[in-house]
């Protein structure tokens, strides 16, 4: 059985507005947070860690050309991830898929930007819509 995926939102170029360092900081941010995800074994597509480096094998585009390839797949994702990253609100991508998801009836979930996955298999289905979801981090 193929398992479903969720996608992951986030604050990345605000609008082709970011500075490079920003956008820099931020895809180690997002990544990270997918990468948490994935470990408690929930499939994310993060557009932002997929496509990150694109740019420098000469696939530089602006952003309504990202938003358009972003939306076919969170089209087919079975909820929205928001990272809550600085300017998350402001964030012409993230309200666009935000309004998206809203739309098309997908679930959408937030996520604090220390979050973190303590328990493997969470359970997202079983969350309100619109919950927001502050995990807490691991104790150190």
């Amino acid at each position: 059985m193929i398992e479903k995926y969720y996608y992951l939102a986030a604050p990345y170029s605000v609008g082709d507005k970011a500075s490079q360092e920003d956008m820099e900081m931020r895809f180690w941010q997002i990544t990270a947070m997918a990468a948490e995800l994935m470990k408690a074994d929930i499939n994310i597509y993060s557009p932002i860690t997929h496509g990150h480096f694109f740019s420098d094998l000469g696939l530089k585009r602006n952003f309504e050309w990202w938003l358009e390839k972003d939306m076919a797949f969170l089209s087919d994702a079975s909820g929205l991830f928001v990272l809550k990253l600085e300017g998350w609100q402001m964030s012409p991508g993230v309200k666009a898929e935000i309004k998206f998801a809203k739309d098309m009836e997908i679930p959408i979930f937030y996520l604090a930007p220390d979050a973190r996955v303590l328990n493997k298999g969470l359970e997202v289905g079983g969350i309100t819509r619109g919950e927001v979801i502050e995990f807490k981090p691991e104790p150190t």
